[in-house]
Order: structure tokens, then sequence, then C-alpha cells
């Protein structure tokens, strides 16, 4: 995605050897529509960006008594905090000359920003306070580096990319990377709502927390009623605050609850849905009644065995790597849906969060894993054991859920489409719905109870009659009845069938002919035995679709870092 690329020195002399910043910056424009600003450089710092046309197109740095600012992404609260600031850099600045940091736990939105205070000398890198625009450091040669995508650290003089081994157990047996962790080793992702600060006489970095959940108060009396109501407004003004201008907005719309509840929310006037997947499947049908219910414009992308690798291996380097191949979602339809709208809203954090996904019990961190995660606890024991490690750092199911989740999963399969030209925003992200949400008593949001009764109460057209795509039934069903309807429905009308398409050409032709290359770099990781097992399984009719997903997004990121082949340009 576009953003922010820089790096400070140490001491009082000129720094002796050139960081190509235009470089750096080059590969984070992934598309005509990006540019660059004009570098700025003194010796001792260096920082540019690159943006996509759409936020902050104001020239960067903003500059202020001789402080200046860089911002990538946007805030939602800005007239709130200040009316008299009328840019968000300006107000980021504002803040910081006027309480450093103390304020930095009001801002709503997805952001990372970097402040360099000649004054005091030090470089300040700083993220939103659930760390959804990533931004990732690294210590060389007695420099800081950062950038918004790992991939600009490769043309950095002197730094040799090395494969953190944690972070390949990580993603073999997740298929995303956890924590701050990142594909190379001494690089790391800016933690959520901190600011790392780096001493420009002395060196070294420091980073500290200037927002947790323990901030949240827990509720002591919640009629439910009530709190379903306030969630309602709540996140009705959310939606509210994240459609200007309404003419460029618009929502990848599914059969899900998530995505119904913002097209439910939206103005009346300028937006549109999109909606991906088979033509025959729930998605589509519910969707398209929900956008007909709204009264919008709905286009549909038919996604099937032709086409579903099309863009997948460019999406590979959009991202980082960091997510894997099967769950780039909507990758192939990017053309047409930046073609209706620049700016999309996501449902991210619905389901997972408002309807009590990311609740179990304290000893029930397995479970949660292996049934709402997806992960084999025995398969991968020692991975187990640094998220339990990680977990109880993070102190509590819904942080959990956010941090892991949100921050390392789901906000990379947005990356792709930032790369080429759209926004995103996230609305149940939203600071005051999440902090009510948290206080929320758990037994309230456990089943989706809440949240249930705060979509019928605000949106009752929308939730009454029309059914659900997990369950084929309304959600006023009881649940004997939904899961009576689940058995019934009609199979194989789900979106995606990765496990037949692999199978099939082109996917079949593409899988074989990457993994078995005797240039492969995988085998430096993985044994080549291992990969060979589970392709001729998956073709003998098992389903080893997520795993070979995985062995192949990890060849091709290793042949675009270590070989420059695959790349989209290439």
């Amino acid at each position: 995605m576009p953003g922010l690329v820089g790096w400070a020195g140490r001491g009082r002399r000129r720094c002796g050897v050139e960081v190509p910043l235009e470089a750096m910056a080059d590969l984070l424009c992934h598309d005509p529509c990006h540019s660059t600003d004009e570098p700025f450089e003194d010796g001792l710092f260096g920082a540019t960006r690159c943006h996509n046309g759409i936020l902050q197109v104001l020239t960067q740095p903003h500059s202020r008594e001789g402080r200046h600012l860089w911002l990538d992404g946007e805030l939602y609260n800005r007239d709130r905090i200040d009316p008299r600031s009328s840019t968000d850099p300006q107000l980021l600045l504002d803040l910081y000359l006027r309480d450093g940091f103390e304020s930095l736990y009001r801002l709503d939105g997805l952001f990372a920003a970097v402040i360099y205070d000649p004054t005091a000398r030090q470089v300040h890198l700083l993220g939103d306070r659930y760390g959804l625009r990533p931004l990732y450091w690294t210590e060389y040669e007695g420099r800081l580096a950062w950038a918004s995508e790992l991939k600009a650290f490769l043309c950095l003089p002197g730094f040799s990319p090395r494969i953190d081994r944690s972070a390949l157990r990580a993603f073999l047996g997740m298929g995303y990377l956890h924590d701050n962790l990142t594909w190379f080793e001494g690089v790391r992702r800016l933690p959520a709502a901190s600011v790392l600060t780096w001493d420009l006489e002395a060196g070294g970095a420091s980073t500290r927390r200037y927002w947790w959940w323990d901030r949240v108060s827990p509720l002591a009396a919640a009629k439910e009623d009530e709190l379903a109501a306030e969630l309602g407004s709540l996140f009705t003004a959310a939606v509210g605050r994240r459609c200007h201008p309404p003419r460029r907005v618009g929502l990848v719309l599914s059969g899900g609850l998530d995505s119904r509840a913002i097209l439910a929310a939206l103005p009346e006037a300028g937006c549109s849905a999109f909606t991906f997947g088979r033509p025959d499947s729930a998605d589509n049908r519910i969707a398209g009644r929900a956008a007909r219910l709204k009264g919008v414009e709905h286009r549909f992308f038919d996604i099937d065995s032709s086409n579903w690798l099309d863009r997948r291996l460019d999406a590979v380097w959009w991202s980082d790597g960091m997510l894997d191949l099967m769950h780039m979602h909507g990758v192939e339809a990017l053309g047409q849906i930046r073609s209706l709208f620049a700016i999309a809203l996501n449902g991210a954090g619905g389901d997972g969060l408002a309807g009590g996904g990311h609740l179990f019990d304290p000893d029930g961190l397995a479970h949660h894993l292996e049934f709402r995660l997806g992960f084999a606890r025995g398969a991968h024991p020692g991975l187990y054991s640094e998220l339990e490690s990680y977990f109880s750092r993070l102190g509590s199911a819904h942080a959990f859920y956010v941090d892991h989740r949100m921050r390392s999963f789901s906000i990379y399969g947005l990356l792709p489409g930032a790369c080429q030209g759209l926004e995103y925003r996230l609305p149940f992200m939203d600071n005051s719905f999440q902090e009510l949400l948290y206080a929320s008593p758990d037994h309230l949001k456990r089943r989706n109870r809440l949240y249930h009764r705060m979509l019928l109460h605000a949106f009752p057209r929308f939730y009454k009659a029309l059914p659900w795509q997990a369950t084929g039934a309304p959600i006023t069903w009881p649940r004997w009845a939904a899961r009576a309807r689940r058995a019934l429905r009609r199979r194989g009308t789900g979106c995606f069938d990765y496990p037949g398409w692999i199978r099939q050409d082109p996917g079949r032709a593409l899988f074989a002919s990457i993994l078995n290359h005797p240039a492969a770099l995988y085998p430096e990781y993985i044994l080549r035995d291992q990969v060979q097992r589970a392709w001729s399984e998956h073709c003998a009719g098992e389903d080893r679709a997520a795993e070979l997903c995985r062995y192949l997004t990890l060849e091709v990121f290793l042949q675009q870092v270590f070989a420059a082949k695959l790349r989209p340009s290439a």
C-alpha cells in the first residue's frame, strides 16, 4: 500500500551512506494513480511519502515551528477534537506541540505518522489505536529505518534480508504472522497504540503505549435493550463519519451480517455495492436483495476456476507475503470495484467482536484457536506456546482478537486493494463503538445475542426477513430452527471451491510448475518431500488446499524477494 518511508541517523555528523529514499518510495507506488512527495533530507534524517491522491492530497511534510510531520491514513473525528484544524496533519502536529502525545488516545482513525523534531533531536513513529495501518521499522548500521511496506527495506544499503524462522512457523501453522513479526529478521511492525522514539544524539529506539483496553471500565449494570439501542446509534454515526464524500464511497457486500449493517446505515444517496463469488451463491442472492431494499446500485463479479489466480501472485507482492493467497478473496475484481468507488467500507470486526466470536473461557484458548481460527494445536506445539504467551500479554479475549486476528490477518486482505488505488474504512472499529462493546457484559455478547438485538433494533427492514448466509435463515428464527435450516439447505452454493479449483487448470498447472520446479527456493525452509506429499494427496482427492496455498505463497514471496521474479512488474 502507498505510505511512508524514511531513515534517521545518530550523532551530529552527516550520514556517510546515502539512503535511496526515492527507490524505497518507488517500491510503494504500484499504480499510475500513485505519486511521491519531494524527499526531505538534512543529513541526519530523510523521509518521503507515496500516496494515491485520495487521502491527504496536500504535499507533505506538514511543518510548524521547525517540526515536520508525514501522515499516511486519516482521522474521522478531527472536527470534534479541534475545529480550528483544517487538515489531519495539522491537527496531529498541533497536538504534539501542545502536549506531546498525551492526546493521541482521543484520535479515531486509521493512520501511521512520522514526526521529526530537530529541536528535541528525536524522531517519532506513531500509529492508530488498533495498529490497523501497518508501519514497519528496523535498526541497522546504527540507524533507524521505516516503511509502510516490508519490501521497501530491500533498497537499504547493507540490508540483507533473512527469513525469520518464528515467522515461518507462524505462517505455516496459521497462514499469517502474529504479534509484531515480519518475514525479515530484525524488522518489526509498530505495535498498536504506540509511539516509537529514536534518539538522534545517542541512537537507540524506545517504545511506549499511549492507550490500552484497561482504560475502558466494565459496565456495572446494563439493560440489554438500552445497550443494543446505544450500540446501534454509535454504529450508525460511525458509518456516517466514514461516508464523505459519498460519491466516492461504496462497499463490498456479502450475504453476512456485517456488510449488510453498513449498507443499512449508509446515507441515502451516492453509494454503491459490489459482490463477488459465484452467481448461484447465497452471498450473491442475499446481497442482491439487501441492495434492492436499500435502493443502491449493485454489481457482481463472477470468480471461478478460470480466473481465481489471475491477480493473486501479484497480491503476494502487494501484501508482502503476510497473507496466504487462499484468503485474497476478490483481488480479481479490484479493477471493477475501483471503477465504482475509491473508498471501500468494510465490515471487519463485526461478527468477530460485536457477535462475540472472540469470546472463550479463560482456559479455552486452544478451543478458540482450533474452531474460530482454524489452528491445529497438536501439529504446531511450539507456535501454540508462543500464542499462549502472546495472549497473556494482551490480557483479554477482545484485545487478543483485535491484535491477533484483525491486525495480523484481516487487514492484510485489504492491502492489495490499497495498492491498486482503493482506500478502506472500518466502521466497526470506531472508538466509541468499540469502547461500549468492550465494556458490555460477556454473557450478553455470546452467540451473537447482543449483536442480533442491535441489528434488529437499528435496522429491522434488513434483518427481520432477509436470511443470514451462515444459516440460510433470518436472525429472528430460534437457534434450533436456524440450525435445522442450515442442515437442509442446498449444498454447493458457496462462494469459492479452492480444493476443486487447485485440481483444475489453470490452477493445477500453476501449482505444479512452481512447487515442482527444480530451482524452487522453499526447500531451504521446508522439506521438498513434505510439499510433494501434500500435492500428491490433494490431487488424489484429499483436501490439502490450505496447506498448498501457504506453500505456494511462501515460494512466490521467496522468488519475489531473493530472485526478483514473479513480481507484478516482472
